[in-house]
């Protein structure tokens, strides 16, 4: 379940949502992947995802869709606390 409001710290992107994206999400978002229209390289095209529906798709484990390993308790939280935190670059 994502937080209520933004733990503090926010989850920093570079050092731990990042790599939750490039080994759990860029495989399918990017050139080449199943939902390459919506690719995940760059944090600027991260952001446009609207926040509500990364948050929807993270909440209730529809992302990564199988056979992909599914994302860990500790990966779900950092990723669902930094969108809370409406995605800082940090």
């Amino acid at each position: 379940m994502a937080p209520a409001t933004c733990p503090s710290p926010a989850p920093s992107y570079a050092a731990e949502v990042e790599p939750i994206i490039r080994a759990k999400c860029v495989t399918c978002h990017a050139p080449g992947g199943l939902s390459a229209s919506k690719p995940y390289t760059t944090l600027a095209q991260i952001k446009l995802e609207p926040l509500t529906t990364m948050i929807s798709f993270v909440q209730s484990c529809a992302m990564p869709q199988a056979p992909a390993p599914a994302l860990t308790a500790d990966e779900g939280a950092a990723l669902l606390g930094w969108l809370v935190c409406r995605e800082p670059d940090n």
